[in-house]
């Protein structure tokens, strides 16, 4: 394994500690956009590698701002 996969492996490994995390990082790779055609996805690692690094950012970056905005 080389050291980029070797992080994308220890990423999916926290995430998928993360049931919301796991649920978001799977829709967002299964969403139409991102599978055109392609075969349903249940693994975050190649959830990971659908989306490529901008796209997890963003369902990141959408998921701190939901945090944001939830009252406490």
């Amino acid at each position: 394994l080389t050291g980029a996969n070797i992080r994308i492996n220890e990423l999916a490994d926290t995430i998928s500690l993360d049931a919301v995390l796991t649920l978001e990082i799977l829709s967002a790779a299964n969403a139409a956009y991102h599978a055109a055609g392609k075969s349903s996805i249940s693994n975050v690692r190649t959830a990971l590698f659908r989306l490529g690094s901008e796209s997890t950012l963003q369902v990141f970056d959408r998921l701190e701002g939901r945090k944001e905005t939830e009252p406490t």
